[in-house]
């Protein structure tokens, strides 16, 4: 008779299966995702033959309102690398590198594409729960296309489940759900174009205060692309392309050189005057005199829908570091631009000193290199870059 109980447990706890519409079930995870802020420690295993490799990453997601298929924001936490997402900007910084970060726009685009401009291609399933792309069958990267076929919930055993499963060019496919909170558990998919299968577990954690997963980027370097923000800093000699000069308007905004020779009349030569925050202002007030001065005199006749005489050059004024009031109004109406890091600009030119006048042609090239302190040299290298033209007479 003491038998009868014990045969009764193990058959309740034997697990019981029931198969439930696929659209049901993927409506469960894009509910769970959408709802409230999560995060997921996810553990990625990529089995290929013999061959096996394990990573973890953490991935947080915050939807833009309870219910909205949009990311409000983002953050990541894979390897040495930071990512955030959130104010039409993606932000990426790298532990180690502690004077630039990678800043890029992404207003108008999926977060998901973003993503994968810029960092290695990474299968976020919350996301592409949140976002719409499971139900579609897309995973993100690495994945292949795939149509989902059926699902079912499996109970019991301590533990409920649904299941999912599809199919692609590759194979088949299974992506597993908690049954009480509809977010993903792991899944199990082929890589595309390749033998490898990517399995993975997720597991969540404390999502935190969205408000902190912010990367703040003030008064630190702003570049295009990982590449640029991991490459060591180039020097920079006459006749180099002026690139990975990271370099922002008053606004916060990337500013680039381009910008100085667009539009009919443009200049042939742009001066930047260098400096470092704090620089001698007697240097600085002298420097900026000779290149107005040259601005002014250094001219070429101009043609139909342009003025008389048009401008062979101009100059913008280039502070590296903390601007202070006096930088900002010393110049007059003449725009302030700032770098942040002395490494990836003012260091790079090989000159020692507080202030360096770089001048760059229209095709970006660098023409001329010279000590902001050496006045008369300012003046007597950039007339020789632009002698006066054959058909102008006078003085300049």
């Amino acid at each position: 008779m003491m038998l009868l109980p014990a045969i009764v447990a193990v058959v309740l706890a034997q697990p019981v299966t029931e198969e439930v519409p696929v659209e049901a079930a993927l409506q469960a995870a894009a509910d769970a995702y959408r709802a409230a802020p999560t995060a997921e420690r996810i553990t990625l295993t990529v089995r290929e033959g013999p061959r096996e490799r394990t990573e973890s990453f953490v991935v947080r997601l915050d939807p833009a309102k309870p219910g909205s298929s949009r990311v409000g924001s983002l953050a990541l936490e894979f390897g040495k690398f930071q990512a955030w997402m959130g104010g039409g900007q993606l932000v990426v910084r790298e532990t180690g590198v502690d004077d630039a970060l990678v800043v890029r726009q992404v207003e108008a685009r999926s977060a998901s594409e973003a993503l994968e401009d810029v960092l290695p291609p990474l299968v976020l399933p919350g996301l592409a729960a949140l976002g719409g792309g499971l139900e579609r069958g897309d995973l993100g990267p690495l994945v292949p296309p795939l149509v989902w076929v059926w699902a079912e919930v499996e109970s019991g055993a301590g533990h409920d489940t649904v299941t999912i499963n599809g199919t692609c060019d590759a194979g088949p496919e299974e992506v597993v759900l908690d049954a009480k909170t509809g977010r993903i558990a792991s899944f199990s998919v082929p890589i595309a174009g390749s033998d490898a299968w990517l399995e993975a577990s997720c597991r969540p954690v404390d999502p935190g205060d969205p408000a902190s997963w912010r990367i703040e980027t003030q008064g630190l370097a702003k570049v295009a692309s990982l590449r640029e923000l991991l490459t060591p800093p180039a020097p920079i000699a006459v006749g180099d392309v002026l690139s990975a000069f990271p370099v922002e308007d008053g606004t916060g905004e990337p500013w680039f050189v381009d910008s100085l020779f667009a539009g009919s009349g443009a200049p042939e030569y742009a001066a930047l005057l260098v400096y470092r925050a704090g620089c001698d202002a007697g240097v600085l007030d002298a420097t900026g005199t000779t290149l107005t001065k040259l601005e002014q005199e250094l001219t070429r006749p101009g043609g139909t829908m342009l003025p008389a005489q048009v401008r062979r050059m101009t100059w913008r004024p280039v502070v590296v570091g903390k601007p202070g009031d006096e930088d900002r109004s010393r110049f007059g109406e003449r725009k302030l631009l700032i770098a942040w890091s002395p490494a990836r600009t003012i260091d790079r030119f090989g000159l020692d000193a507080q202030a360096v006048i770089v001048v760059v042609g229209g095709d970006r090239r660098v023409a001329a290199i010279i000590d902001a302190g050496d006045t008369a040299g300012i003046e007597r290298t950039i007339r020789a870059l632009m002698p006066k033209p054959a058909n102008q007479h006078g003085d300049e």
